[in-house]
């Protein structure tokens, strides 16, 4: 396994001509998938596409996982940033939903919800994207009757794979900004 610094290597910090900062490298992209079955459990692509198979889709029907990687990549600094390839849009874009929904989700993962048990303890910060993958395949399941598979898992990918570009430090800086997930005035709405 390569070591923290190995890793860092491969990474490198994009700026874009509005001055955003987003991380680009295969460990970042590596994260979403793999080939090992019991790691499987705990990573998002296979979860959500087992999600979107559970909900009806066809094997034969499953999204390129490297189209949406490469639409990702050409979304960011254009007008359509962030927004899904598929037909059907969020009604806000996937980094004002994570703005809005992080300080509230970061709360709940690390067992900090007022009156959660102290006994209960928090699930260790490695188990996060576990959570997540497995919440993120039941919405799928969940949604399967007002919208088709396909569409939710282009569009769940899609989102996740913009926000795992996101420099870290802009989204900890809006928690901070949020007052710990207010919402934010003005903030452009998608139809």
């Amino acid at each position: 396994m390569a070591t923290d610094t190995a890793i860092r290597r491969e990474m490198r910090l994009v700026t874009t001509a509005s001055g955003t900062n987003y991380i680009f490298g295969e460990p970042l992209n590596q994260m979403f998938l793999t080939n090992d079955a019991a790691e499987g459990q705990r990573r998002l692509w296979p979860l959500a596409a087992g999600g979107a198979l559970a909900a009806g889709l066809r094997v034969e029907e499953l999204p390129e996982l490297t189209g949406m990687f490469a639409h990702v990549s050409q979304s960011i600094g254009s007008d359509r940033e962030g927004l899904p390839s598929a037909d059907k849009q969020p009604h806000m874009t996937p980094r004002d939903i994570l703005q809005r929904t992080w300080p509230f989700a970061k709360s709940c993962l690390s067992g900090a919800l007022p009156g959660m048990p102290a006994e209960l303890g928090a699930p260790p910060i490695a188990s996060w994207p576990a959570i997540t993958a497995q919440i993120a395949a039941r919405m799928i399941r969940d949604a399967a009757t007002v919208l088709d598979p396909k569409t939710a898992l282009t569009i769940l990918m899609e989102s996740a794979i913009f926000a795992s570009k996101l420099d870290p430090a802009s989204v900890d800086a809006t928690e901070s900004a949020l007052g710990g997930g207010a919402s934010r005035p003005g903030s452009p709405e998608r139809s």
